[in-house]
C-alpha cells in the first residue's frame, strides 16, 4: 500500500527498523500494528500491553526508576539530542 510510519521528527533520536518502523525495546507506542481488525481494535490492544509492559518495568526498577510520579501515573524520560 505505500504506507510508512511517520517518524521523521524522531529522525536520529530512535532506531528503526528496514521498513521505518520502531526498532528500540525501551520505547513504546502504541498503533503501530494493523490488521484487519481495524486501527481502534488495535490501540486498545496495544495500550493495554503498553501498560502491562510499564508497570514490569516500574517494578523491575524499584525506586531508583527516576521517573515515577505521583498519583499513579509515570513519566518516561525523553532523549534530548
Amino acid at each position: 500500500t505505500g504506507f510508512t510510519a511517520a517518524l521523521g521528527p524522531l529522525h536520529g533520536l530512535v532506531d528503526l527498523d528496514a521498513k521505518g518502523f520502531l526498532d528500540q525495546p525501551d520505547l513504546f507506542f502504541v498503533g503501530h500494528n494493523y490488521d484487519a481488525t481495524g486501527g481502534l481494535h488495535n490501540v486498545n490492544r496495544d495500550s493495554r500491553l503498553v501498560a502491562r509492559l510499564l508497570g514490569c518495568e516500574v517494578r523491575r526498577a524499584g525506586p531508583k526508576w527516576d521517573g515515577l510520579a505521583r498519583n499513579g501515573a509515570v513519566t518516561l524520560p525523553i532523549p534530548h539530542p
